[in-house]
């Protein structure tokens, strides 16, 4: 060995490190989507090509905005290093709550990215979620093949702090694409689903953002005792997954000054939500019921079935509003009816801090909509509330 490397060796072993000059230089980060991806990977819809500066890489998890929710998952939000499946019915709300935790990511400081494979991305209705459309990262592949590839070179970057995947079911795999429906052999997508999150899983532990993958159910075939409704893409998904979130609808919230319907959700009157449909397969299921022009949202609510970051069962039930998203001031006044800030009197009136705050839960709400500041109030004693609760949890 030259008498250099033993002195090297010797200085390293001692403690001090080796010379700056034997450091082999660090690459240079990649850009979050080269420009020669135009032909290869479709076209990108991104408003602005400007790359965001710089940062330092957050830890923990991005939320996904509705309280509730971030304390049932235990996390404090979508965990950032891992891969979480977000399914349910349609018309539950999926795509709203992604669009959400975008417009989370997006407000702190981060980068995120939406392959839309249903190519149904509605720009009027992400902006009014608070989503930045100008620096969003949006792409519509046209095969699960090119989403594979896309998502792994957004993840390999390191340039992307959420990566929300719309959804699982639309990722058709290119066999499908080209070939003949008669001929297209079983379990093509669930096999691509394996390859996807094969190749995903080292790249997105290394970049450290998180991954949501919105999907679908679908009725299984083999009847019998089992659960009527999986999800799409094979099984290989819910052994990557670290945490997955079902969505169900419980009730509809009718319009302020709409009459109430026999156990509405919103009155914070006892009852059961009032569903819609027959709960079968047939032109009931779905189908608003008589009046449904006053609705003004759904009652949404979002178990966790598996998480390996915290106890799973986690569950969480909150308003999610037509044009709005998840409503944050009722789930916080439902937090503090359950947890004993808020209390009825002898006439059955809310009162809060010895003000009297209405008869019912719309107009609790309308009297802390109209106070700011009780409203801040109202969410840090919730948050003094759940730090009692819960103790500090980290995320890696």
């Amino acid at each position: 060995m030259p008498d250099e490397s033993r002195d090297d060796l010797a200085r390293w072993l001692e403690g001090d490190g080796l010379p700056a000059a034997a450091a082999p230089p660090r690459p240079a980060p990649a850009e979050p989507f080269p420009a020669d991806a135009d032909g290869e990977y479709g076209r990108p819809l991104r408003a602005d090509a400007a790359r965001p500066p710089a940062r330092p890489r957050a830890a923990g998890a991005i939320a996904t905005g509705s309280p509730g929710l971030d304390r049932a998952i235990g996390a404090g939000g979508w965990p950032r290093g891992h891969i979480a499946e977000l399914y349910g019915a349609e018309g539950s709300g999926k795509s709203t709550l992604a669009l959400q935790a975008i417009a989370e990511a997006q407000a702190e400081g981060g980068v995120a990215a939406l392959v839309d494979a249903e190519h149904g991305l509605d720009p009027a209705h992400a902006r009014r979620l608070g989503v930045d459309l100008g620096t969003l990262l949006i792409h519509q592949p046209d095969d699960g093949d090119q989403a594979t590839l896309i998502g792994e070179m957004l993840l390999s970057s390191g340039s992307v702090d959420l990566l929300v995947v719309d959804s699982v079911a639309a990722l058709a795999p290119r066999e499908e694409i080209d070939g003949f429906l008669g001929e297209m052999p079983a379990g093509l997508q669930a096999a691509m689903m394996g390859r996807t999150l094969r190749r995903w899983s080292a790249a997105l532990r290394r970049s450290g953002a998180a991954v949501v993958l919105v999907n679908q159910l679908r009725r299984d075939p083999r009847g019998g005792w089992r659960d009527p409704s999986i999800t799409a893409g094979g099984r290989s998904l819910r052994f990557y997954a670290s945490l997955r979130v079902e969505l169900a609808v419980l009730g509809r919230l009718p319009c302020p000054g709409a009459d109430p319907r026999p156990g509405d959700p919103a009155g914070w009157g006892g009852g059961e939500p009032a569903q819609g449909g027959t709960g079968q397969d047939g032109p009931g299921d779905g189908v608003p019921p008589a009046g449904a022009g006053r609705v003004a949202g759904l009652r949404v609510r979002a178990a966790v079935t598996k998480n390996r970051l915290a106890p799973p069962g986690g569950m969480a039930v909150f308003d999610l509003l037509f044009g709005r998203g998840v409503d944050r001031l009722a789930e916080r006044l439902d937090a503090a009816r359950a947890d004993g800030r808020l209390r009825t009197d002898a006439a059955g009136r809310w009162r809060w801090r010895g003000h009297d705050l209405g008869a019912g839960r719309a107009e609790v709400r309308a009297w802390f909509a109209a106070r700011p500041e009780a409203e801040a109030e109202l969410e840090r004693q919730g948050e003094q509330v759940d730090g009692a609760r819960l103790p500090e949890r980290s995320v890696t």
